[in-house]
């Protein structure tokens, strides 16, 4: 009985614990009855005593001044170079626009010498071999590629 009655107590000291863990773990708003919420405010209460993990010098006044002012005309060139190439472009753009206008003009001529050219060369005469000339009718485009002009019936003169 005896080794009974120490199973029964080791029993009831184990299940005492696990209902106090229990009850403490459950406890959240009582204070000191729960032991990892007293381990985290422990270990936030260390973090706060630590400080800031690194310290960074305060800089010195003249050479922040000296840095900015480098920037500041950094950035003045850049703007400098930018109006500059804004100038560039819009001069360009002005030459464009004359070049346009005489190109325009150009092709238009082109065309006019073109379509008179095309209205001549509709019936063309060509030299024969026996020195006479007789009429023919050029044909443009792929239907003719690599094909002999051939005579218009009824022109050409015989001798």
């Amino acid at each position: 009985e005896s080794a009974e009655g120490e199973r029964d107590e080791e029993e009831a000291t184990r299940h005492a614990a696990y209902e106090a863990a229990q009850t403490a773990a459950g406890a959240y708003g009582v204070p000191g009855t729960s032991s990892s919420l007293r381990r985290r405010e422990e270990r936030a209460a260390m973090e706060r005593l630590k400080g800031p993990k690194k310290m960074t010098a305060v800089p010195e006044l003249g050479t922040v001044l000296a840095k900015l002012r480098e920037e500041v005309q950094r950035k003045e060139y850049a703007r400098m170079m930018k109006a500059r190439e804004l100038e560039e472009l819009k001069k360009e753009q002005g030459e464009i626009a004359v070049e346009e206008v005489r190109i325009q003009q150009e092709l238009k001529e082109a065309g006019r010498r073109y379509e008179e050219l095309k209205a001549e060369a509709g019936i063309q005469r060509q030299a024969n071999g026996s020195g006479g000339t007789e009429m023919v009718k050029v044909e443009r485009g792929l239907e003719s590629f690599g094909s002999m002009p051939m005579a218009v019936d009824g022109d050409s003169s015989d001798e």
